[in-house]
């Protein structure tokens, strides 16, 4: 009696367990089209046989729908948002989705059509990734602190120099690489090349153009989209010459696998020699053999509403006197601690980096804006990425037109606060216009407006920053902003996934709104401490 019952047991644990693995190779089927090899080693001949003919079974019946096909395997719960962000594992033929052509190339990320996804994700060409954008700004704005430190202390317009040669060089480098962990290293060593730039430049103009600090700083910001719009450019060049396919696969990132080497190795002669243009001829205010004029940098401490007072004619101009060498690292970071716990600095670094979380959301999403909600095709909205060019000029030349005499009349925050006000309601209403046209010229306005702030701030955070530490306070900020700034792409990702793309980019306007009120108490603190300052030096 006990050894039948103990036969029974063990045929009920046997056809359990039988239950229980057939069971888990249905599952298999309603996740994956095709075994994975992992799995498969573990299966026996006859239960990968199952596989196959459950496989047949459900196909069969999921074709049975008087010629409408169901694919049952998908997700039954609709999503938020019908695309979904993958990166290809191995490399694949060019695939025709509703959104365009994608060419699927191993390691690039593609946003596509959640339901047209979903088979190639189920036969282990796709899989569903994350934001992968934000590792480079992350490395950039760590990079930046300690390069501040390095220029307060060195000669800037070498240190200038050699940024630009290593960065040249790791263009042309990047060029040659063979591999993805290769070019991830030329990126990583990208940040720490271009983490000079801003610190040396930021300091250096405002002391070479004293009397045009804003001007100044504003044609230097408009540099950077004179380069985006180039790069708009050359890549439109090289559509119509027939070196990518399309328009459509340039706004994908899908381009032939090597069409991308020889432009990329090209940038970087151009940049040895200005960088060797930047060593040699640029001045050092701070060396008197460099510098055949010289305002003293007291007034750049000083709050800008009283610059009008403060301008020096040129022909009052002396030679620049013998000055101290650099403050030593340990004063340097005495003086840091300092600019951190600066009321003026938090409250001018804080709005900011709003900002910037509004514009690396819109550079980041724009396109695909235009795409998922306009219904437009890539080769239509890829054009439109130009307001993200022309509007940055816009708000460049704006700055440099008025900023300086809004300046000098004391009314700078009509630049920074009012024009971060106004840009809200438009960048806003670019996002809810239902005509694509429409949408893209009063886009333009708007990011033309939320522009306009960006070299009266640079000059602020020169303004504000102790004495010998003008590259590191604006190191420190530019570090804080395109940290904060990261957050903007991430930001949008997550909400399009509860509310839709659409009103996730409403996010955009938020921050331009809360970064114009920022800045406008900033101008407030900022009055309140030069105040202090006067009362408490009657004659300075």
């Amino acid at each position: 009696m006990v050894y039948h019952t103990s036969i029974l047991r063990n045929k009920r644990l046997l056809f359990t367990y039988v239950k229980e693995r057939v069971d888990r190779i249905q599952e298999l089927r309603w996740t994956h089209r095709t075994l994975p090899e992992h799995v498969k080693a573990n299966l026996s001949p006859l239960e990968q046989q199952y596989f196959r003919q459950y496989d047949q079974l459900l196909n069969r019946y999921m074709r049975s729908g008087r010629g409408v096909g169901l694919d049952l395997t998908a997700d039954p719960t609709p999503p938020d948002d019908p695309y979904v962000q993958v990166r290809v594992l191995r490399d694949y033929n060019d695939v025709v989705f509703s959104s365009g052509r994608v060419s699927l190339q191993r390691g690039k990320s593609h946003w596509l059509p959640s339901d047209e996804a979903h088979p190639l994700i189920m036969d282990g060409v796709l899989e569903l990734g994350a934001l992968h954008t934000t590792g480079y700004t992350i490395l950039y704005g760590l990079a930046l602190a300690p390069m501040g430190l390095l220029a307060d202390g060195a000669d800037r317009p070498r240190l200038l120099g050699a940024g630009m040669a290593l960065w040249s060089l790791l263009t042309m480098a990047a060029s040659q690489a063979n591999g993805f962990g290769a070019l991830i290293a030329t990126r990583a060593f990208f940040a720490l090349a271009q983490g000079t730039q801003h610190p040396v430049c930021y300091a250096l103009i405002p002391e070479l153009f004293p009397n045009h600090r804003t001007a100044a700083m504003a044609a230097y910001n408009s540099a950077i989209y004179v380069g985006r719009a180039l790069s708009f450019a050359v890549v439109a060049m090289a559509v119509h010459q027939g070196e990518f396919q399309s328009a459509g696969e340039v706004a994908q990132g899908a381009v032939a696998s090597d069409a991308w080497r020889q432009p990329l190795f090209w940038l970087g002669p151009p940049g040895l020699l200005l960088a060797g243009l930047a060593a040699t001829t640029l001045p050092e205010p701070r060396q008197k053999s460099s510098a055949g004029a010289f305002l003293p940098l007291l007034t750049l401490s000083r709050d800008s509403m009283d610059e009008g007072d403060l301008r020096v004619h040129t022909k009052s101009l002396v030679p620049a006197p013998e000055v101290a060498a650099p403050v030593s690292l340990s004063d340097r970071l005495s003086l840091l601690k300092e600019l951190a716990g600066n009321r003026g600095f938090q409250a001018l670094t804080a709005a900011a980096a709003v900002n910037d979380v509004a514009s690396w959301a819109l550079i980041g999403w724009q396109s695909q804006f235009y795409e998922r909600v306009q219904g437009l095709e890539p080769a239509a909205y890829a054009p439109m990425g130009a307001a993200v060019c022309v509007g940055g000029l816009m708000g460049g030349v704006g700055a440099a037109v008025f900023g300086d005499k809004l300046t000098a009349r004391g009314a700078r925050g009509w630049l920074t606060a009012g024009t971060s006000v106004v840009a809200a309601p438009l960048v806003a209403a670019s996002f809810l216009i239902p005509d694509p046209r429409q949408s893209f010229w009063v886009l333009l306005v708007g990011y033309a407006l939320s522009e306009c702030w960006r070299s009266p701030v640079a000059v602020m955070v020169r303004e504000v920053s102790p004495p010998g530490l003008g590259s590191t306070a604006s190191a420190v900020h530019l570090g804080v902003r395109g940290l904060a700034g990261a957050l903007g792409p991430l930001g949008i990702a997550w909400l399009s996934s509860k509310v839709g793309l659409q009103d996730a980019m409403l996010l955009i306007p938020a921050c331009h709104l809360l970064s114009g009120l920022g800045l406008a108490a900033t101008e407030r603190i900022l009055a309140a401490e030069k105040a202090q300052a006067k009362a408490a030096h009657p004659s300075g």
